[in-house]
């Protein structure tokens, strides 16, 4: 009977194995989905001049590199470059940093520019930048030779949100949920449903404040 026993036994605790195995992945996946954010940098060249004793026509050369508490390690733009007939220059297009961590409140970047002739200045600047959907103000700054005025924007992206863009709501509306995201990434009932804790998928009924 012993070996009987013994062999009946052995799917159960494989069983058990798996429902272990099974319950923590499925925790660690929640705390992979917990810690995960996305944010978008971008940074828009706005007025530029400087007095250095560049021959025109003048090439210069910016590199906007972010850095962050959790990497010093600076991750660089391409090369913005211009030639110019004068020593003012206007950017275009904003460059776009994308990043897979909440944002810290605080934008800390390392602007180098050079010449095709000489290196200018490094600019370190260190701004509180909240998440928005327009640009901030333009911010001027000054150093030996160069004056560079900038422009930034930190938006959450993919279902992301709030201020350090680390709550993630995805919005939905069908037979798993009825509800939107407000800005700090809670849900919000779609009209004509409640219950935040099933997603909103009960109907309002004449006894609720949300019936219409």
């Amino acid at each position: 009977l012993l070996p009987a026993l013994h062999a009946s036994s052995q799917p159960s605790r494989t069983r058990l194995d798996m429902a272990a195995v099974f319950s923590l992945g499925f925790s660690l996946l929640q705390l992979f989905v917990l810690v995960q954010a996305d944010y978008r940098l971008e940074i828009k060249l706005v007025g530029y001049e400087d007095s250095s004793s560049c021959t025109e026509p003048c090439q210069y050369e910016i590199t906007f590199c972010p850095f962050t508490i959790y990497n010093r390690t600076t991750f660089c733009s391409d090369v913005l470059m211009y030639e110019t007939n004068s020593n003012n220059i206007i950017g275009g297009k904003p460059f776009v940093f994308n990043n897979t961590r909440n944002w810290t409140g605080q934008l800390q970047l390392d602007i180098q520019i050079r010449t095709s002739q000489e290196f200018l200045a490094e600019i370190i600047i260190i701004e509180d930048l909240i998440p928005s959907k327009h640009f901030s103000d333009r911010m001027d700054y000054s150093k030996d030779t160069v004056n560079i005025e900038l422009s930034f924007l930190v938006s959450c992206v993919n279902n992301y949100h709030g201020p350090h863009c680390a709550t993630f709501c995805e919005e939905r509306d069908d037979e798993l949920g009825h509800f939107t995201c407000d800005g700090e990434g809670n849900k919000v009932c779609l009209q004509g449903y409640k219950n935040l804790t099933t997603n909103c998928t009960d109907n309002c009924t004449e006894q609720d404040d949300c019936y219409y």
